[in-house]
């Protein structure tokens, strides 16, 4: 199954809702979007506005891949769970986010390694890419990158 998230902001991230939509129309496996603000009605895919957050941990659990904005969150969960990941950031220019700080995360997050979208025409790609392997990660490199991002704040 494949978890699908954009988190609990008030901006919608109507592009990853339809990618997601779309996405899952071509695959066999089960998708799972947790759709938020959203009014993007979806029809390919199993969806649910928000999650309580027992629910959220619960869906990551169950998920071969976790797909979802570039939130801490949301990274984090994954990476907890050790759950693949492919993270899309918002874009404050499409109004998806107050200012680019997730852009700014995932940046940091492709450094080390992590599946990171800024296209949301090769999402599909991406997805398509990641096996059935578990996340492994330099928990040091990191943490760095964590504090770093929180240092500049």
């Amino acid at each position: 199954m494949i978890f699908a998230t954009v988190g609990v902001s008030p901006h919608p991230f109507d592009r990853f809702v339809r990618e997601m939509d779309r996405v899952a129309g071509k695959i066999s496996e089960k998708v799972i979007i947790q759709t938020g603000s959203s009014n993007v009605k979806v029809k390919k895919c199993e969806s649910v506005k928000y999650l309580l957050f027992d629910e959220f941990i619960q869906h990551i659990k169950n998920s071969r891949v976790v797909v979802g904005h570039c939130g801490a969150g949301t990274v984090l969960s994954a990476i907890k769970f050790k759950k693949p990941i492919v993270v899309v950031p918002r874009k404050r220019e499409y109004n998806e986010i107050f200012d680019d700080n997730q852009i700014d995360f995932a940046r940091g997050l492709e450094k080390i390694g992590f599946k990171v979208v800024y296209d949301i025409k090769h999402l599909e790609n991406a997805i398509a890419s990641i096996n059935n392997t578990r996340i492994i990660s330099d928990r040091r490199r990191l943490i760095r990158l964590i504090k770093s991002f929180i240092d500049e704040l």
